[in-house]
């Protein structure tokens, strides 16, 4: 195999794929990226078992020489050619050991791979109709739903997001079983539903494209922007009914800038206890929201925020600090609204002006 390469091109290639090579790998193999250079392309591929992907570069900063691949260690090569300044770069393999020369410089750098044969296969391309989707929209949903998707191995359903249409909307959900979060985003076509790993949040970030494809299969996904190819397998189970602990209506409703309110509870929650990382917050007659932390024998503190707006009886209800300040982070909007309905009823906060909401649940607090 020889090429001659940009390292601007391999460099992309590389940091497109890098999030698919696994941290404990069940197979030696995995921590490898695949090379391929093709008469036409160069294809970089990483593979943990759960998420495939894949990188094609065929433009200017390609240039064949002799087919060819190899399979290399993904983190040497990754620094390699993240460490090198802009030139091309001359790659050939031999006897399973890549030779990379840069141009103009008296440099040479040797890895010793493995045989492409040894490589963990790939998923196979989906043979289904491709759905376009907004990236941009799509992208900021899932970024909107991430504080809710759960890093608990053992109830791995909520370790992905849910994704389905419904009545015009994509919606996409996450749970963790304490939490919730959902996004709506306009839609019109052919119906869907799946639940895909939290994995590929990350990779979804990463796209550039104005739209990407979507192909859905019963147990995979494939996504395409542009020159990068996202593949993953979708998780089994039922998701939960997560419609049925929406309350459909409220008793007392507020309504509070977001950035002042952020504020607030960086300064108050100083003086939370930082085991129960417990906040109080209570609305009354006096159209404030009184936002209260105590450390038992150690450290309290208040704070009264104006409201642009109150209906309702008064009501006092305690939150987990960190789950509050998650959600409120990816919310965009300048104004929020909190609605309840009683102390240990699910709270719902919901941006303005924007189709999401957000629901934790509340601390049952013992005097």
């Amino acid at each position: 195999m020889e090429f001659e390469v940009t390292r601007f091109g391999l460099r992309n290639a590389i940091n497109a794929v890098i999030g698919a090579v696994p941290s404990r790998p069940m197979h030696l193999a995995l921590l490898n990226i695949l090379v391929e250079a093709n008469e036409d392309s160069l294809v970089i591929s990483a593979f943990d078992l759960n998420v495939a992907i894949q990188y094609t570069l065929s433009d200017i900063n390609y240039q064949p020489k002799k087919p060819g691949s190899l399979s290399v260690p993904a983190k040497l090569f990754h620094q390699m050619i993240n460490s090198q300044d802009e030139a091309n770069l001359l790659i050939n393999v031999k006897d399973s050991v890549m030779t990379i020369e840069v141009e103009n410089k008296k440099s040479t750098y040797k890895i010793v791979g493995l045989d492409s044969t040894e490589a963990i296969a790939l998923p196979q391309k989906l043979d289904v109709e491709a759905i376009s989707i907004s990236t941009k929209e799509f992208a900021d949903a899932v970024k909107r739903i991430t504080p809710s998707i759960s890093n608990d191995e053992t109830k791995a359903i909520l370790t992905g997001f849910h994704v389905k249409t419904a009545n015009g909307y994509i919606e996409l959900v996450s749970t963790d079983g304490h939490r919730l979060s959902l996004v709506k985003i306009d839609y019109e076509g052919v119906d869907f539903e799946f639940t895909a790993p939290g994995l590929i949040v990350k990779e979804i970030a990463k796209f550039t494209s104005d739209t990407f494809d979507m192909k859905i299969s019963e147990s995979h996904i494939e996504l395409t922007s542009g020159a990068t190819r996202v593949s993953c397998r979708l998780l089994d189970g039922q998701y939960p009914q997560y419609s049925a602990i929406i309350p459909k209506q409220f008793e007392t409703e507020l309504v509070l800038d977001k950035k002042s309110f952020i504020s607030c509870l960086k300064r108050v929650g100083i003086l939370a206890d930082p085991k129960t990382s417990l906040i109080l917050l209570k609305v009354d007659d006096s159209a404030e929201l009184k936002v209260s932390v105590e450390a038992k024998e150690v450290s309290s503190g208040y704070e009264c925020l104006p409201l642009l707006d109150v209906s309702g009886p008064s009501i006092e209800f305690a939150l987990n600090l960190k789950y509050l300040m998650e959600g409120l982070q990816q919310m965009p909007g300048n104004d929020i609204k909190i609605v309840a309905n009683s102390p240990l009823a699910p709270v719902i906060l919901k941006p303005l002006g924007f189709n999401a909401l957000y629901l934790t649940m509340p601390i049952q607090v013992r005097n």
